[in-house]
């Protein structure tokens, strides 16, 4: 089964493609970046353009999204909260089942704990997926980390 996992953020959302069966492989990878000095509308259209291509080209089977981490600052949230919005919206239109998870659950799920850093989660996908080469950036990491954890899920993978 195909999993698309997701780390949403305004400024760099986080993809990954895992295919789950009897081992585990990472397909794809990457990041959806938008620029501060863009109007709002425009940066949630090319994530939204961006993420259905991804799923367009990679025919996910669900959907799996990082939930909203407690921001100090109100803007910030509120920013993430219209990327997240855009991402479970683009994977309803898809009509993917959409599972989310806190970073706690999926750093617990990765690497054993769940105040691992984003560097200690990078490392065990790297290795859980076999990967010769650093993912880069860290939120494709966390992407990837995030299907992983929904994979783990013995009642909802299946």
């Amino acid at each position: 089964m195909r999993i698309l996992g997701i780390d949403p953020s305004l400024t760099s959302t986080g993809y990954g493609i895992i295919e789950a069966g009897e081992t585990l492989r990472g397909l794809a990878y990457g990041h959806i970046p938008t620029k501060s000095s863009e109007p709002l509308p425009d940066r949630l259209e090319r994530l939204y353009l961006q993420l259905t291509a991804v799923i367009d080209t990679w025919s996910p089977a669900v959907c799996s999204v990082e939930t909203i981490f407690t921001a100090r600052n109100p803007r910030s949230a509120l920013l993430l909260g219209h990327a997240r919005g855009v991402v479970i919206l683009t994977a309803r239109r898809a009509k993917l089942p959409i599972f989310e998870y806190t970073p706690m659950q999926i750093k617990r799920a990765v690497c054993g704990r769940g105040r691992s850093t984003k560097e200690q989660v990078r490392f065990m996908v790297e290795r859980l997926l076999g990967l010769a080469e650093p993912i880069k950036p860290l939120d494709a990491s966390d992407a990837l980390a995030t299907a992983i954890c929904h994979q783990q899920q013995p009642a909802l993978s299946g």
